[in-house]
């Protein structure tokens, strides 16, 4: 039991650390942007970049306009900054529209954020060992859309891993779950890397399924912990 605790402690730590450091950058990027009190938007349907701020069923996201790769569609002057508003055509494409289905004997922390268009920021969950504890993501809300040309479903990932008998999972299905491709299969430290699924013209977003899964052994020791900032398709 001590032996456990101690693991258990050790990578209560190592994720303290990985999470205090995302929030230093979250904070120096947060600071070039302060918060804009009108805002009148051309479009419902904007794309996400942070930081951000929320306008009733609206989403605002917002960046420095010398930084980005599109044409804004609004500007707004914040402590000296040009900032915009972006509208579609999206960058980085369509995203979830709402919350997945998470299960499993460990949590998924901050599951929305693997979709919030904040590359800053991550979902994630962890398996470990001995005792098979396990997380699952299931993202199956998307826009109700008809794609009219080739697309590609985007997954940025990567993986911290100790021990044995851990396993990381990214699987895709484009007809409702009937059908399932491995995207990711992986039981040791990956560093994040996109991984990647062809999206046919008339492919129909609302069959689309993106399930994400960690597992320990019921025997071994060991953890593995996966972390994804981007989960898209343009």
């Amino acid at each position: 039991m001590a032996e456990r605790v101690g693991f258990e402690l050790c990578r209560y730590r190592k994720l303290l650390l990985f999470m205090e450091l995302r929030q230093l950058v979250n904070l120096k990027a947060a600071s070039l942007v302060s918060t804009i009190s009108t805002i009148s938007l051309a479009s419902t349907v904007c794309d996400h970049f942070g930081p951000f701020l929320d306008t009733m069923d609206t989403k605002a996201f917002f960046r420095p306009a010398e930084n980005a790769a599109l044409s804004p569609k609004q500007f707004a002057m914040s402590e000296g900054h040009l900032v915009s508003i972006w509208c579609h055509p999206p960058r980085n494409g369509y995203r979830p529209v709402s919350y997945p289905t998470t299960s499993g004997t460990s949590s998924v922390i901050y599951p929305t954020y693997c979709y919030d268009g904040n590359p800053g920021d991550d979902t994630y969950m962890g398996g470990s060992g001995p005792g098979g504890y396990n997380s699952q993501a299931l993202y199956h809300s998307w826009p109700p859309l008809t794609t009219t040309a080739a697309a590609t479903l985007n997954v940025q990932a990567s993986t911290l891993a100790y021990g044995t008998g851990c396993l990381a999972t990214i699987k895709a299905s484009l007809d409702g779950s009937s059908t399932w491709t491995t995207l990711f299969s992986q039981t040791s430290v990956i560093y994040q890397a996109n991984y990647t699924l062809s999206v046919p013209s008339g492919q129909n977003l609302a069959l689309v399924q993106v399930q994400f899964n960690c597992s320990g052994s019921s025997t071994l020791t060991g953890y593995i912990d996966m972390y994804f900032n981007s989960l898209y398709i343009e």
